[in-house]
């Protein structure tokens, strides 16, 4: 074999004409090598000629070398002689073949400008799969770096006395090497690295796959190992780019590791996935924009097969982009690309999953990244956070790793991806986060308690995916990548963002909900909730110091922060170092912030921060007064700060009374501040006797008022008999049902006057001021236990036992009216003919609303009306319903009214459907859905209350008569961006359309369900006997299955 590579050639030049290609034979491992002649005088032709060679002619390494180098730099092209015909090279590579060529010896190479036919892409694509092996099993790679120029010689010899003082042993203590002219050379050094060949995508493959490297730099040649050390050891790259930095230190550890591959085995494949390799090194230069694919494909770990990494030139570079894009990421998603650009524009479902909220170097090594993740509370970041831990090592991605970058999930993916925040949308920085190494004191043992505590957002997402080089500075005319013109029939990637509508408020809000976790329990120092930390605000400040001009902060992120129980002094700090003066501090964020535990400490930075300005409202003062433990000190602040502007309503003091762990003591400090003019009332009163906690609240008051109410105390008479029984008339006389006093979720009894919480009687728990007072509550429990009766009630008789109850008790009809649910009731409007829904919303007296005409019916003067505002939006909602009522109810009649609020406002949709009645069967449904709509900003805070009111008879002769009746509320809470009015009925509509679907499923699977078992174990349709053998059937199936 060695006398057939390197034999002397007997052929003849054969004239001047153009070297032609021979066909290799396809589907094989033969390639062709380059025999460089011989010559003594150095300027004379270059001559060669090409054999053909295969490559498992034997094992191990090979007796070629293999060239790794630049095309194009500077300069035309140069003729050399092939098998005596001519050849056309470019000038760096005709400089190389110049310097290796030797005076007397044949020299054996590899170089794919010359071996491989650049004009046949059947022949490059095959070519391209067997370069893994034709670098890999080289006796050598040779870097060439180019001719000498900028001192380049000076520099190496520089890097190789670098590279031996590092070789050596440590001097003893005390001593230095005297080396002045380290830094002289410095700027050559660095001229060195700046090299075209330390940007170009294939140089990768070429030095990780060879086991011995030379570097040659005009005359002088280096090993490749003593190369890098001399570099390293003069910290050559400390001035450099950083964006340089991460082109050249990919370099280093590959041609520096290729001293311990072994010379005696290849075999394997890589390790790294194509999307690991591709996020890594996709900003380098190739010739060709294929080669930003085929270039790595000898280093991944990816079956070559597949079709979307199988090289075909002559498939056009964005159907290759695309593919492989997909085979990276997803196949559920779209992809965009263009047929001269190395961006791409991809589409796709998502879920925002975590924040980068740290990322560290570990050791000296370039190419990882150790990042610490915090995750949401749901329950894909809780599968993520199971398997991967919150602290991952990662390998660097071309454009590294940031705090603030974003994980999130694209639906289909296996892995997640890594994004950022820019002002053209959300870029991919890591397409496949793919964590290889895991902490040794790893997070997996701590399991989040409790099932996760957030909704998964399922987003419309657009990202931008953008491989074009980026070191623009050092791109010299004759790069590698050509320069490209641009597509002027596509728009610009950007502009298509900006279009896309990339920065969705939806988006970029839920983004923000992350760096303010749901659940938040300290585990450890280190490692709290879902991927939390003692310093989870870290999480926002990287958020907003990479994006903070970007991001909506709107009321409902500064109210999540201040409302947080572990970080809200520190998330506020952050977002007002970030905002200052805009921050929307409203009364909601104030309230939030009275109600935290932590609240000493963030009303004084909102007092600090805002001061007079502070919006100080009633719910803010009831919050505090209400808040347990610390509300005394919240109340402090407020009267050191407002003094006594501070108005002390009855609400105000309504919530001391019933605050359990702090309600005695901040009702004394209210009478020490407001003497005589705080608000004693009766329902204050009913708020301390219903507060079950131990500090007795009632003696409180007692100790306070009984000086006014009664001047000695032994005039204060004891609870009679006579004064028990008339309580317990009040409250359960003939006419009131049996009912019990309700403070939140607690209950005081007060049947036979005993407290059900303690068992004492009133005597012994309350003074007798307290008790004279429960009357009055006896008259809105009354209210509470009627219409709970009539819910339980059929409501086809809703109204005929609203009267009958009325007329018992008169001075309840108007209280009950609007608290109960009847079955509605259809009118048409006399001015334009269309029929609309009576509900105690459209009344006014006896008169009622067309939502149609806005007038009343009987006519009023003053009746009341939605403002103009409110009425267009009630008039967009009519008309929406109206359709959704065809395509869901397929007629029936349906209304929607809207009023205003002092912070918003208000509506009900109502939709009845009733079935015709026949012979033998009737039914009605009834679907009120009133609800609220806070406006926050750009948010909008909606409450929804639905009630479902059905009645179904049916009459057979096998079942008999069947009457399924009842009502069925459900309540709902939720915040929704709004971009204008229209925003508000698209909304509501959503709502309404997602409750209705609940409820009718509820209705038919649980309700309807479980009356079909019912009415069947009642009523069998079979005899009996039939019913017997079917038993005994069933009886002696499963003692068969049995044995």
């Amino acid at each position: 074999m060695w006398q057939k590579v390197f034999g002397h050639s007997q052929n003849k030049p054969m004239g001047m004409s153009q070297y032609t290609y021979r066909p290799l034979a396809k589907g094989t491992t033969k390639i062709r090598l380059l025999r460089l002649l011989p010559h003594e005088n150095k300027a004379a032709r270059v001559e060669c000629e090409l054999i053909e060679y295969t490559l498992t002619d034997s094992v191990g390494q090979h007796p070629y070398e293999a060239l790794s180098y630049v095309w194009g730099i500077g300069g035309g092209p140069q003729s050399i002689l092939i098998d005596g015909r001519a050849f056309r090279v470019t000038q760096n590579l005709h400089s190389v073949l110049l310097r290796l060529r030797n005076h007397s010896v044949v020299r054996l190479l590899w170089i794919d400008a010359i071996c491989i036919n650049q004009k046949d892409d059947r022949e490059k694509s095959h070519q391209i799969q067997l370069m893994r092996t034709i670098y890999g099993e080289a006796w050598r790679v040779i870097v060439w770096l180019g001719e000498e120029a900028d001192q380049s010689s000076e520099a190496l010899e520089a890097i190789r006395k670098a590279a031996e003082d590092a070789s050596v042993d440590d001097l003893p203590k005390g001593y230095s090497r005297d080396r002045p002219d380290r830094e002289k050379h410095l700027p050559s050094s660095l001229a060195l690295v700046q090299r075209p060949w330390f940007q170009r995508i294939w140089v990768l493959q070429e030095v990780a796959l060879a086991r011995d490297i030379i570097i040659m730099c005009g005359p002088v040649e280096m090993n490749g190992y003593a190369f890098i050390s001399g570099l390293q050891s003069l910290e050559v790259l400390r001035t450099a780019q950083p964006k340089l930095q991460g082109l050249v230190q990919s370099a280093y550890y590959l041609i520096k590791d290729a001293v311990f591959r072994p010379s005696y085995r290849f075999n394997t494949r890589g390790t790294l996935s194509i999307g690991e390799l591709i996020d890594m090194y996709h900003t380098r230069h190739a010739s060709c924009l294929h080669d930003k694919v085929y270039a790595l494909l000898g280093m991944c770990s990816d079956d070559p097969s597949t079709d979307a990494l199988r090289p075909n030139y002559q498939l056009p570079w964005s159907k290759v982009f695309e593919r492989v894009i997909k085979h990276i990421i997803s196949q559920d998603i779209s992809v965009k690309t263009w047929p001269d650009r190395e961006a791409a524009v991809i589409r796709g479902k998502g879920y925002m999953l975590g924040i980068i909220k740290s990322v560290a170097t570990p050791g000296s090594r370039y190419d990882r990244q150790e990042v610490k993740v915090l995750f949401r509370d749901t329950v894909e970041a809780l599968y993520l956070y199971m398997t991967s831990g919150v602290q991952w090592l990662l390998q660097t991605p071309a454009e590294p790793i940031r705090a603030g970058d974003i994980v999130c999930l694209l639906q289909g993916a296996s892995a997640p991806t890594i994004v950022r925040i820019s002002d053209s949308g959300l870029r991919i920085i890591m397409s496949s986060v793919v964590p290889r190494h895991k902490a040794i004191h790893g997070t997996s043992k701590y399991v989040p308690q409790g099932p996760p505590s957030e909704a998964s957002v399922l987003h419309d997402l657009v990202l931008q995916w953008d491989w074009a080089p980026t070191l623009d500075s050092l791109q010299e005319k004759n790069r590698a990548t050509a320069p490209r013109e641009p597509h002027n029939s596509q728009p610009s990637i950007s502009r298509s963002h900006h279009e896309d509508g990339l920065h969705n408020p939806t988006v970029l809000h839920d983004i923000l909900t992350i760096a303010v976790p749901s659940k938040y329990n300290v585990l450890t120092s280190d490692v709290c909730g879902i991927g939390g930390a003692p310093d989870g605000a870290s999480a926002m400040k990287a958020l907003l110091d990479q994006a903070g001009d970007i991001l909506p902060i709107t009321e409902d992120i500064v109210r999540k922060a201040a409302d947080h129980h572990d970080l809200s002094a520190d998330l506020l700090k952050i977002l007002f170092e970030h905002r200052g003066d805009t921050l929307p501090v409203t009364e909601q964020v104030v309230k939030a912030a009275a109600g935290n535990p932590d609240a000493h400490f963030v009303m004084t930075l909102l007092f600090k921060k805002r001061g007079d300005s502070l919006p100080i409202t009633e719910e803010v003062v009831k919050a505090a007064a209400g808040k347990p433990e610390s509300g005394g000190r919240i109340l402090e602040i407020l009267f050191k700060e407002r003094g006594d502007i501070l108005v002390i309503t009855e609400s105000v003091v309504i919530a001391a009374a019933g605050n359990q762990k702090g309600g005695a003591s901040i009702i004394q400090y209210l009478f020490e501040q407001k003497g005589e003019s705080l608000p004693i009332t009766e329902a204050v009163l009913i708020a301390a006797a219903t507060n079950p906690a131990p500090f007795n609240a009632p003696r409180t008051f007692k100790r306070e008022l009984s000086p006014a109410i009664y001047p000695d105390d032994s005039d204060i008479p004891d609870l009679t008999a006579a004064t028990l029984a008339r309580v317990k008339d009040n409250c359960h006389g003939p006419n009131h049902p049996t009912t019990h006093l309700r403070s939140g979720q607690l209950e005081i009894g007060l049947q036979n006057g005993v407290n059900n919480n303690t068992n004492q009687t009133f005597a012994e728990a309350y003074p007798p001021w307290l008790t004279l007072n429960l009357t009055v509550r006896c008259r809105e429990l009354t209210v509470i236990a009627t219409s709970d009766l009539l819910r339980r009630l059929n409501p086809r008789d809703t109204k005929k036992n609203l009267q009958a109850i009325t007329s018992i008790v008169p001075d309840l009809t108007e209280d009950l009216l609007s608290s109960v649910d009847q079955p509605l009731e259809i009118r048409r409007c006399s001015k334009t003919k269309r029929d609309y829904l009576l509900c105690d919303y459209n009344r006014d007296g006896d008169s009622y609303r067309s939502p149609w005409s806005n007038e009343f019916d009987p006519p009023l003067d003053d009746g009341t009306v939605p403002s103009e505002r409110v009425r267009k939006l009630e008039v967009a909602a009519n008309e929406a319903f109206d359709v959704y009522r065809e395509l869901y109810y397929e007629g029936g009649v349906g209304s929607v009214y809207f009023w205003d609020l002092d912070d918003g406002f208000a509506g009900v949709i109502l939709l009845k459907k009733g079935v015709t009645p026949g012979a033998k069967s009737s039914g009605e449904w009834d679907s009120i859905h009133v609800f609220e709509a806070t406006d926050r900003a750009r948010m909008s805070h909606y409450k929804l209350t639905s009630t479902v009111i059905l009645h179904l008879a049916n009459e057979t002769e096998s079942l008999g008569e069947m009457d399924l009746s009842g009502n069925m509320t459900r309540q709902v809470e939720v915040d929704l961006p709004v971009e204008s009015d229209a925003s508000h009925v698209a909304n509501v509509g959503r709502l309404v359309e997602d409750m209705e679907l609940k409820m009718r499923n509820l209705l038919q699977e649980v309700y309807f369900g479980k009356a079909k078992d019912v009415v069947g174990e009642l009523r069998s349709l079979a005899s009996l006997s039939e019913a017997s053998k079917e038993r005994a059937t069933q009886r002696e199936m499963i003692m068969s299955m049995h044995r």
